[in-house]
């Protein structure tokens, strides 16, 4: 077994391809800790930076539903973070070991929203939601979230992260913004999808798309929809199949717009499954609404010359050579139309190449 000087390794809990998690004691006082280091005793820069961007940005927030972070030492000549060691697991293995019932499900729905509505307060975006990321105690309907390696600050000014390493996640459970191919910002919302991807499988016991590369999980997340949860698996109520829907909508806009309201709705379903043995159904997002001035992406005037880039890219894909000139002034929104185009081009399996050169 692997040493780690200062503490007693129990066994390790999580192997991935740059890092590796293991359950410890600390020697100086018997104190249960979680150890999270480079898979490699030779990491390269961009992995040590990762970890310290990640201990960095945990320990800004100061939460009940967030890991707590003890420290980060250098052991072995290689970074250490030291979290606590709450006795839980991730929701990974509880939806592996068993099939959760619809009481289960929403207890532990709620209260993963709840935390992550405590993040976003924090104006922190996660960027890696996932049933890997969401450690949950069973016995104390404890849950907290964890891995921020991926997370940014968010600028309401620019209404957008800062300081993002990657704005990739997981490949299952990324929003369409985060794929590249949308000419649209990463914000909350982002992870709202990926909590809808988490709940699917929670539910199911299924992903909701089953690609098997990479790309074809971009595409899916950008073009396909998945197949509602109650006609997935009978006993679904029909409104918990809508929740779920409504946050993997591939527009952000038509998403919950915060998990505040996402809750809200949670818990109008647990309420009812409570008082009357059913889950009624509601209208969704009457209570959700957003603390920040959005301003829309989208683009206006523009449908013409959207077409003729269409159209042209039409014609080149019948083995036919053309050049477009797009001219203008600065900031007039040229970049910003040439990239609308670049969805449609992905779907239909084409290369999309930029540059650009001030």
């Amino acid at each position: 077994m692997f040493a780690v000087i200062g503490y007693k390794i129990i066994e390790c809990i999580y192997k991935g391809n740059k890092n590796i998690v293991y359950k410890a004691i600390r020697s100086i006082d018997d104190t249960p800790v979680i150890l999270k280091m480079p898979l490699s005793q030779h990491p390269n820069l961009s992995n040590i930076v990762m970890l310290k961007h990640e201990y960095e940005i945990q320990s800004k927030i100061q939460s009940k539903n967030v890991v707590k972070i003890y420290g980060i030492e250098q052991i072995n000549n290689i970074p250490v973070i030291i979290m606590e060691d709450f006795g839980g697991t991730s929701l990974q293995n509880v939806i592996n070991i068993k099939k959760l019932t619809i009481n289960e499900f929403l207890k532990l729905a709620n209260n993963i929203t709840e935390a992550l509505n405590n993040i976003h307060k924090f104006n922190i975006v996660h960027n890696d939601i996932n049933p890997m990321n969401i450690i949950v105690n069973m016995e104390t309907a404890t849950v907290k979230i964890t891995d921020f390696g991926l997370a940014a600050m968010f600028s309401k000014k620019s209404q957008c992260v800062e300081n993002n390493n990657s704005l990739g996640g997981t490949p299952n459970y990324i929003s369409p913004e985060q794929t590249g191919r949308l000419n649209k910002p990463v914000d909350f919302r982002s992870d709202l999808y990926s909590l809808g991807v988490t709940f699917y499988q929670m539910l199911t016991s299924l992903l909701p798309f089953q690609a098997t590369d990479g790309l074809g999980l971009i595409h899916s997340h950008l073009a396909i929809k998945p197949e509602p949860l109650y006609e997935v698996c009978e006993g679904i109520p029909r409104v918990l199949s809508d929740i779920v829907m409504k946050l993997m909508e591939k527009m952000a806009e038509n998403r919950y717009q915060s998990a505040l309201g996402l809750k809200c709705d949670l818990q109008k379903c647990s309420d009812s499954l409570q008082s009357k043995k059913i889950i009624e159904y509601f209208s969704l997002a009457k209570d959700d609404f957003s603390d920040r001035f959005d301003i829309s992406k989208e683009l206006y005037g523009r449908d013409k010359e959207i077409e003729d880039l269409k159209a042209t890219f039409d014609r080149i894909s019948k083995g036919e050579k053309e050049i477009m000139i797009i001219k203008g002034h600065s900031g007039i929104g040229k970049s910003a139309l040439i990239n609308e185009i670049n969805k449609p081009i992905f779907i239909r399996q084409g290369h999309f190449i930029t540059g650009k050169f001030d």
